[in-house]
């Protein structure tokens, strides 16, 4: 399993929250994987564009701070004071980026080859920054339910891409607005019961390795 964690959501650090701190570490003791879930998940500013506007108000509502940044050094910036946020507040080195809604600029992308990473993720796989590396697997994810037939089609279109089974790997990945959404958490339900029969279930940096 891993979390992806915000550093500073709505402004407050993570250090600011000792309840947080220790679940996460006992998460790390168990075996699990952080990495660093933007920077405070709101991006600062609308998209100009209609088409951006438009993919932001179905699909990544105000969240997408990572897709709206043009330049690689403020990128950098947020990237190392998020980084080691975490870092600090946990003891432990994060290897791993997740920009919000898996949605990020060529500024970003920049910024990350030279930010001390291992991997980041996309909808569409995972990239070993180090090695230079894609390796496909769609991640299987749900929406907020009140946007009406994305929500319907968005889990479904990434099952049927996923069974394309690229690497042999599987994602699926959850928010805390599915819980209220029980349609998709009964989807989860039955995919996670055919996945365990027969499959292993990996961290980011074993499947990396």
């Amino acid at each position: 399993r891993c979390l992806a964690v915000i550093p500073f959501y709505r402004q407050r650090p993570v250090r600011s929250s000792p309840a947080l701190v220790e679940l996460l570490k006992t998460e790390l003791a168990a075996g699990g994987e952080i990495a660093l879930h933007g920077y405070s998940h709101r991006q600062p500013s609308p998209f100009t564009r209609w088409h951006l506007r438009l993919y932001d108000r179905f699909i990544t509502r105000g969240e997408a701070e990572f897709a709206a940044l043009d330049s690689a050094e403020t990128a950098t910036r947020m990237l190392q004071e998020g980084r080691s946020e975490l870092q600090e507040a946990l003891g432990m080195p994060v290897r791993g980026f997740t920009a919000p809604c898996w949605w990020q600029s060529r500024a970003t992308t920049e910024a990350l080859v030279h930010a001390g990473l291992d991997w980041y993720d996309t909808l569409g796989g995972i990239v070993d920054i180090k090695n230079g590396r894609r390796i496909f697997c769609p991640v299987i994810t749900g929406l907020p339910p009140d946007t009406g037939l994305p929500a319907l089609l968005v889990p479904r279109l990434m099952g049927m891409a996923s069974n394309l089974g690229g690497a042999g790997v599987l994602r699926l990945a959850l928010h805390p607005y599915d819980l209220s959404n029980p349609k998709f958490m009964r989807y989860v339900e039955r995919r996670l019961r055919r996945w365990r029969a027969a499959r292993h279930c990996k961290v980011y940096a074993e499947v990396i390795a």
